[in-house]
């Protein structure tokens, strides 16, 4: 049995065993020691643990640190093709004709366009208090178009997702989003432009020969200036909306006494408004128009 500990180590001394080591072996777990060791300690090391505690060898360790390894990449490799197949259907392609077809009356197709919904909004992580739940509330009917944006940006980290609605109806999308800071931005300098190229053209039509070339450098700044911002919320509109609406869900839930409150603040105030798309702009271009009109009389022009 002795050889079976050769080049072990005694747990007293450190020492490895030899062939002619004279070796006790602990009855309640196994471990070995040199009589002499063992002797003088008068009990085993492991006296504390005996009961849930194994001696093994190095080979015997060695052994099994090799099969967890093994073990690990099989659990890993299982694990990530779960992760895949359910990744797959989780991401699978919802198409609205086949569901049509598919279901003869609006109650079962709403049901299954809701189960999708739901599907989707629960593999969003939930950050500040704000779930997945909450994000379909606020976007409300258009949940089918920017949950599986949003999680595109959150799971898979793609910031850049185009929104050519965005673009193209800036800066009326926008409002219509309640994304007022960045339509406020688009508008007044849209009517700054406006108001400068009046500027300009007044100041041609009674003075021919002035020259204007400072004001039409800064027309043309701007209208760079616009152009930027456009093609900013056609590339980073949808991540700006999805960080502007769990701002807005978390001082809703923050600020609501109850949760049904909140839930019914959350839906009104992520509803699109038609009405903030046309009157925001309406007023901002009224307000820089009265200012231009002030400052142009202020100049005496």
């Amino acid at each position: 049995m002795h050889e079976n500990f050769i080049d072990e180590k005694c747990p007293i001394c450190n020492e490895p065993f030899a062939e002619d080591s004279d070796i006790v072996v602990c009855p309640e777990c196994g471990a070995p020691y040199h009589r002499e060791c063992y002797s003088k300690e008068g009990k085993c090391l492991f006296i504390e643990q005996h009961g849930e505690f194994e001696w093994q060898s190095r080979k015997d360790k060695l052994r099994e640190h090799f099969l967890n390894i093994e073990q690990a990449k099989v659990e890993a490799e299982e694990s990530e093709d779960a992760g895949e197949e359910e990744s797959e259907d989780e991401f699978e392609e919802f198409s609205i004709e086949e569901e049509i077809r598919r279901h003869e009356n609006y109650e079962d197709f709403k049901a299954a366009v809701d189960k999708h919904v739901e599907k989707m909004s629960g593999r969003i992580p939930e950050r500040n208090g704000v779930n997945g739940d909450d994000i379909a509330q606020y976007v409300g009917k258009n949940a089918m178009y920017y949950l599986p944006v949003f999680l595109d940006i959150v799971l898979h980290n793609k910031i850049v997702k185009p929104n050519f609605a965005a673009f193209l109806f800036s800066p009326f999308h926008c409002f219509y989003r309640h994304m007022n800071l960045f339509g406020t931005l688009i508008t007044i300098a849209m009517a700054m432009v406006y108001e400068l190229r009046l500027l300009i053209a007044g100041m041609l039509s009674t003075s021919p020969d002035v020259s204007v070339a400072g004001a039409q450098t800064i027309v043309m700044i701007m209208c760079a200036g616009i152009v930027v911002l456009m093609v900013c919320m056609l590339l980073f509109f949808n991540i700006l909306y999805l960080r502007t609406s769990i701002k807005r869900i978390a001082r809703i839930k923050r600020d609501s006494l109850s949760k049904e409150e909140a839930d019914m603040r959350i839906y009104v105030e992520g509803r699109p408004s038609l009405f903030n798309a046309i009157a925001y702009p309406l007023c901002i271009f009224f307000v820089m128009s009265v200012l231009f009109r002030m400052l142009n009389g202020w100049l005496g022009m």
